[in-house]
């Protein structure tokens, strides 16, 4: 059974704009990065800029327990519309407490929005079918070449700098798919190079450590 049809970072970002937040997530990739950022929008989203965590709960799969996750789920919101339960690591979740949440899945608290992050989930488990059915599945999985660029321009541009061809091929290869390996990079490259040149192969190399040119 292939995994159901999951939306992007973007088509998240758009349908929490609509104030339209669903009471169930599941953030499945390997870009830790990008699970970071959807728990981030999904945050504001329901508690607001400030963040009321008076009204949050974060849990990790290796030491969750599935009642206590289920029970927490369930309670009222206090002084805000909703809840938010996080489960971190949840392919972590031990078979014997994953059958706990199955009935929740099914009948959710809907003034509870309740996110699974896990960098993949097993396919076989009723769990996975159960939550890829009911939940809004954003896709995680490290960018595409065709999306990376796009990316290292757009924080390049955060961070004020500018990379050349070499610069973005480099870090590109260098990072091997790790954005917080090219994040870290990148901001290492703004404090070192000076205001107003662009960033060269030569000056992400020579903060690597590596020879420009060796693989």
């Amino acid at each position: 059974r292939s995994m159901p049809q999951s939306i992007s970072m973007a088509q998240l970002a758009t349908q929490l704009k609509k104030d339209a937040v669903a009471p169930l997530y599941a953030l499945i990739g390997e870009e830790d990065l990008l699970r970071d950022a959807g728990l981030t929008l999904i945050k504001q989203a329901v508690l607001g800029g400030d963040g009321n965590d008076f009204n949050s709960d974060f849990f990790y799969g290796d030491e969750a327990e599935g009642s206590a996750i289920v029970s927490c789920a369930s309670e009222v919101a206090v002084f805000a519309p909703r809840r938010l339960v996080i489960v971190k690591a949840a392919d972590k979740l031990p078979a014997r407490y994953v059958e706990a949440l199955l009935p929740y899945l099914k009948a959710p608290n809907e003034s509870t929005t309740m996110v699974f992050a896990a960098a993949k989930l097993d396919g076989r488990l009723k769990f996975t079918q159960l939550l890829t059915q009911t939940a809004i599945v954003v896709d995680c999985a490290p960018p595409k070449d065709s999306l990376l660029m796009p990316w290292l321009k757009q924080e390049a541009d955060r961070l004020g700098i500018r990379l050349d061809e070499e610069a973005l091929h480099l870090l590109r290869e260098a990072c091997a798919g790790s954005l917080y390996a090219v994040k870290h990079e990148m901001e290492k490259l703004a404090s070192y190079v000076p205001d107003g040149r662009a960033v060269s192969g030569a000056d992400v190399a020579a903060l690597r450590g590596t020879q420009p040119g060796a693989s």
